[in-house]
């Protein structure tokens, strides 16, 4: 049976998404972060549930700015829940689909978001995941931006999506990296690694956060810094840092063949695929 969450139901739906826990970093961050508002951020979420003889079973949630994320374990229920999906999600606009592999191309077919043409990027990335255990505080060369260093950063968030395929309209992908500096700016979770000079050389950022657990993201290295093992370097000093503050896992998912070694060589495993499907423009069902 199919509802969406109501008030109350956090701590269950916690522990559900607590069973596939690198998996589910986004909405169980989300939860943490914005409760069941589904309103008020751009990451509020609303989670439609699915329940079978009173225990939560599938879990589909689409936050504010309209990214969906999918949870749907239980084979035996797949049927069902794409039979209710084109009905649950009826004029609800769709931009990104993201989950482990399998289960969001269930939920994208159910849909009718198959054809590759809506796509700017829709593929498959390493799921990845590192205990922290053995991790020393190391926050040597980490800081956190500054306003100086926002026309850098603008510049960065610009190279970042270009490289990963996140946005290929260079209007769009101005504007957006626009944001993302400003955001970084705020106190958004980006850290600079930088020279004995203090000028950054890489970034990289937590995208996701529960109590014990964080989700690596936003990692990049400009051109002109590559193959110094920076985006190695940034990413295990903030895993450090993360692992002196009492963190215990972290996961990542890896865009590409070279990030994947880098990642490896400090100790991550892959564990599964992710699919990560960006619609050219939002899809109305």
């Amino acid at each position: 049976m199919h509802r969406i969450a109501q008030p109350g139901d956090e701590a269950r739906l916690d522990a559900f998404l607590a069973q596939r826990p690198a998996s589910a970093m986004f909405l169980r961050s989300n939860l943490a972060a914005h409760g069941l508002s589904g309103a008020g951020h751009d990451h509020a979420t609303t989670y439609h549930l699915w329940e079978k003889d009173g225990q939560i079973v599938g879990v589909f949630g689409i936050t504010q700015n309209q990214n969906t994320m999918v949870q749907f374990p239980d084979d035996a229920l797949h049927d069902q829940i794409c039979a209710d999906l084109p009905r649950v999600l009826a004029g609800q606009p769709i931009a990104v689909m993201i989950g482990l592999s399998s289960e969001a191309q269930m939920a994208l077919d159910a849909l009718g978001l198959s054809d590759p043409d809506l796509y700017k990027l829709n593929h498959d990335e390493p799921l990845f995941e590192v205990a922290l255990t053995g991790f020393q505080d190391e926050l040597s060369n980490l800081r956190r931006p500054e306003a100086r260093d926002f026309d850098l950063l603008n510049t960065w968030f610009n190279g970042y999506f270009k490289d990963t395929g996140l946005e290929s309209d260079p209007a769009k992908r101005t504007a957006e990296a626009l944001t993302r500096a400003e955001r970084a700016i705020r106190g958004e979770d980006i850290w600079l690694l930088c020279d004995r000079l203090g000028l950054p050389l890489a970034m990289a950022g937590l995208n996701a956060r529960i109590p014990d657990t964080v989700q690596v993201g936003g990692v990049y290295v400009p051109i002109q810094n590559r193959n110094r093992g920076l985006g190695r370097a940034v990413v295990a000093k903030i895993l450090s840092h993360e692992a002196s503050q009492g963190t215990k896992r972290a996961i990542l998912f890896s865009n590409n063949d070279a990030a994947s070694r880098a990642y490896e060589a400090i100790g991550f495993e892959q564990i599964g695929t992710f699919r990560v499907a960006i619609l050219k423009e939002p899809a109305c069902l």
